[in-house]
This record gives structure tokens, sequence and C-alpha cells, in this order.
């Protein structure tokens, strides 16, 4: 800040504006500061502050050589809102991506990138996103590839564009494997690497099949997830209770999310899935209709020690504070446990047992003996008194399992 009330480049000459003029941290002042004297005079330039819808924020200027071996510059417009660092900084410097030339694209790229991955309220970043821009753009360079931008104005291709980069933070990238390739399972196309999903299997998938392949393998809820997924369809499938696996490994819940950015009710619904699927012996809590959810594991003996308390023995849903019966896994009641007439009867004529798991009704229909129950995804066989087995993948039964 000068003496007349002006805000002044950092390193080079002072200047007027008719804006708003407003005082700046210590601590903004002290990160551009460090970023100057690190990357050199006149890097960074604080032009002035401006009201945007009432909010006075500070522009700065970003002046990075693109590469050491180019005199090419690239001027960006940063901006901070006074509140930062408890709120993100905006990148605000670009107007067309399509009259861009590729360096410059590729710098608007990462800047988006690293903003987007290296903000965290209340802890300063600009000096992390110099660091991460300079570096990642030189790899670039040095390797002659270029980052993928939308042709379309800087607002409208901010959320497609972190979304497409995303990938890049799957590794951490340096000379030595920014060029390396894979091909994807699926459509067998070699790529590079850092711009694929990597899933804990080994297995490769290319954005294309990523996102496209699951409306044709997972037309209902009942289908298993074999191999890539697009985003309306894993939308779809968070109401089924079957993990998403490649390789019978369950594909990581941050590359789901990072993905699709679901609803925080279904991600919600889908992690209880997880663990009910990982609990032994899982007991649901009888109110379905308003709960339904997991109470906890319990075999045999404990639900015969809970059934043998006094007052009829029941099990409490921490969640909705309704106890449900240890015998039935109906609300709890008074009196012995009276079968419903029509289940019986049900039972009788059709074609139905109890999962041996976590109990719940099963009718068999149709099909082979390998039973999936949807409640608690355990697997078992129908013609051997409901034994559960180790799931090997669907196709992949000896011939033994079924005599």
């Amino acid at each position: 800040m000068s003496g007349d009330g002006q805000l002044k480049f950092i390193g080079v000459p002072s200047f007027t504006t008719d804006f708003e003029v407003v005082d700046i941290s210590d601590e903004i002042k002290e990160e551009l500061t460090v970023i100057n004297s690190i990357y050199g005079d006149g890097t960074w330039e604080i032009e002035t502050t401006y009201s945007e819808n009432g909010n006075s924020k500070i522009r700065t200027r970003l002046r990075l050589p693109l590469h050491p071996d180019f005199e090419e510059e690239v001027s960006l417009n940063i901006v901070l809102p006074l509140a930062y660092p408890n709120e993100p900084p905006e990148f605000k410097g670009v107007s067309k991506w399509n009259k861009l030339p590729p360096r410059k694209r590729n710098i608007c790229s990462l800047v988006f990138l690293a903003i987007h991955e290296l903000f965290e309220p209340g802890g300063v970043c600009m000096y992390e996103v110099m660091e991460y821009v300079t570096e990642r753009s030189a790899l670039l360079d040095d390797c002659g590839m270029l980052l993928v931008a939308d042709p379309r104005k800087s607002q409208d291709v901010k959320p497609s564009l972190i979304d497409e980069l995303q990938w890049t933070n799957w590794y951490d990238l340096d000379v030595s494997n920014i060029a390396a390739e894979a091909t994807c399972t699926v459509c067998m196309d070699e790529g590079l690497a850092f711009r694929m999903a990597p899933l804990p299997c080994g297995c490769y998938y290319c954005i294309t099949c990523f996102n496209g392949r699951l409306t044709l393998i997972y037309p209902s809820k009942s289908s298993r997830l074999t191999g890539c997924f697009n985003i309306a369809g894993w939308k779809v499938a968070f109401s089924s209770l079957e993990p998403y696996t490649c390789c019978l490994e369950r594909v990581p819940v941050d590359l789901i999310v990072s993905r699709i950015n679901p609803d925080p009710n279904d991600m919600k619904r889908y992690s209880r899935m997880l663990v009910a699927r990982d609990t032994a012996h899982p007991f649901f809590c009888a109110y379905f209709k308003n709960c339904g959810k997991l109470i906890g594991g319990f075999d045999e003996k404990a639900l015969r020690l809970a059934a043998s308390k006094r007052g009829g023995g029941g099990i409490l849903c921490r969640s909705c504070g309704l106890w449900s019966c240890a015998k039935c896994r109906t609300p709890k009641h008074t009196g012995d446990c009276v079968s419903d007439p029509d289940m019986v009867k049900l039972f009788e004529t059709a074609d139905i047992r109890r999962c041996p798991k976590c109990s719940e009704a099963i009718e068999k229909n149709g099909g082979c003996p390998h039973m999936n129950c949807r409640s608690c995804g355990s697997h078992w066989w129908w013609k051997k008194s409901g034994a559960l087995i180790p799931f090997k993948g669907y196709g992949l039964h000896d011939d033994d399992d079924w005599l």
C-alpha cells in the first residue's frame, strides 16, 4: 500500500485506477512477497481491488514463463477474496479457450486444477499453486504433451475441465512417469496412463469407457457391474446393494465420488451398504418403512441371549430408538412370536427360503442354484440348505459345487 492510498505492483511501477482501494491482510502480502522473491521481479502484480456483488476482492496478475527455453509468457488474472485464505482464489484470466495458444491452454488448465486441489480453508495456497503450475507445465512441454481444454468460455468450462483433469491426481507426476502408457481394459486402446483411471486390481479404464459402458452392462438394479460405467448408471446403481467392483475388487469410493459427485444421501446409503456387507450375521431394524438400518452383527448365540431377556427380548435400533424382536425380526411385541398366516402359506406354496446370513426371505423363480442376497450381499447354494459359499465370480463355479 503506497502513501497515497493506492496499491502498488510488487516489483513493477504503481498505477492509478478509479476502483475502490482497500488494504490487504498481512497474510496475503507476505505470501505474494515470498512468491515474487522466488519467481522474480514482476511475476505477481497487485492491480487494485474492485467490487463484485458487493464483495471487495483483490485482483492479482500472474506472469509466468511458459518454459525456461521459451521467451513467451502468459498473463492470468487471479482474484483473491478479502476473506482469503478462508475463501478460495478465483481464476478469471481467459475469455475463450479456442483462441488460446496450446502452451497457454496448458497453463490455464493447470491453474484451474491446482486451485481446486490445493486450497484448504484457513491455509494460503498460492505459492503451492505456483509450484504446481510451473513444474507440471515444464513436464508437459518436455514431453510435447497438451492438456485438452473445452473450447468454451472459461466460466462455463470450469466444472468439466476440473472433472477431466482430476485423473492426474491419481499419480505423483514426474519426468519418469508422465509419458507412461497404459491399455484400456475394455476397448484395448493405448493412451497416457495419467489420463486413465487406475483401479486396485491393476486395470486401467480410459475416460470414454469409464463413462460410457455401464448403460450396456448395468441395465437394472439386479445386474452386477463388470466393466466401465457412466454417470447416469452410477446414480441409478446407488440404490443397489451390490458394491462396484472390477476383477472382484472394489472400485475406490473416492474415485466414484470424483466422477459423479453423487447426492450425499445416496453416498450415505452406499456407505451403509458396504458396512452391512462386511458385517457377519447382520441384523436390520424391523421398521423398514421409516428406518431399516443395520443395527449390528448378531450370531445365533447372541440372538438367543437377546431373546431370553426379560420383557420379551429385543434389539434396540439406536438410529430410530425402536426395538426389533430378536426371534422373528419383526417389530418388538408381547407374548410369543406369531407367524403371519399369509407368509406361512406363501412359504408352503412358493419356492421361498430365508438367507442363512440375514434371514431375509428370498424366492427363487429360475436360474442356477447360486443365490445372491440383496439385503446382506451374501452368496449361497439353494440346493445345499443355504450353505454359504465363497464368491469366485459369476460363471466361475466348479462342477462339484452343484452336485
